[in-house]
């Protein structure tokens, strides 16, 4: 570990790399900082990195918004306009990825990759409260188990899906889908291709009190 307790806030930047970014340590903040067209996440942290808390950022264009990768953190009130708007992604397997909380966030992709992409699986994970308005799919996720994960009270419009599991999961035990309203997709609301491993069935699993509002073609 290289730092502690790191503040990077009201910070300006146009065509960076990363507006801000993290490796190797514990506690850092990213809070109102502001991003234009960057080449890479504008925010978001590498690896080794423990108590993320990114808000209230803001990211205008750009190739992705938000890229994380600590082990447990918060998400909160970031606006991100993106190609992508944020992709999780935990890369270091000696250790056990903590909670995560993504949650009322606007969030707005500008091509038809998902807004919302997770790749790296978190032992707690929430996203709730959210506005999201993607080209493509709404909420992707990876080929990554599945455990203690909720998904609630989103607004969601998607070109393609609203939430889509990928196939090869090899896992699902603990998935909530709850209170969302999912509209303007034109393929599913909701598409779950669940766990393929035999001897790990996918469990606990609700889904309840949600609206799907698909695009109606004219009759003309």
């Amino acid at each position: 570990i290289r730092s502690r307790n790191v503040v990077m806030s009201k910070n300006k930047g146009l065509r960076t790399r990363h507006m801000c970014d993290a490796a190797q340590c514990i506690g850092v903040t990213q809070v109102l900082n502001e991003s234009t067209d960057s080449h890479r996440a504008a925010f978001g942290t590498h690896e080794a990195v423990f108590n993320c808390i990114i808000k209230t950022n803001t990211c205008f264009s750009g190739y992705s918004g938000l890229t994380f990768r600590a082990y447990n953190g918060l998400v909160n009130g970031n606006i991100l306009i993106a190609d992508i708007a944020m992709t999780t992604s935990v890369m270091d397997s000696g250790y056990v990825a903590g909670p995560l909380s993504i949650k009322n966030n606007y969030m707005e992709t500008t091509n038809t990759s998902a807004n919302m992409y997770i790749a790296g699986m978190h032992s707690l994970l929430s996203i709730s409260g959210n506005e999201i308005i993607a080209a493509g799919a709404g909420i992707w996720f990876s080929s990554l188990d599945i455990i203690n994960t909720s998904i609630k009270d989103n607004v969601i419009s998607a070109a393609t899906s609203g939430v889509e599991i990928e196939n090869n999961k090899q896992s699902i035990d603990g998935l909530t889908i709850s209170g969302n309203e999912i509209y303007n997709y034109t393929t599913n609301g909701l598409k779950m291709r669940g766990a393929v491993n035999a001897s790990l069935p996918a469990k606990n699993i609700k889904v309840s009190n949600n609206t799907f509002l698909p695009v109606f073609e004219s009759a003309g």
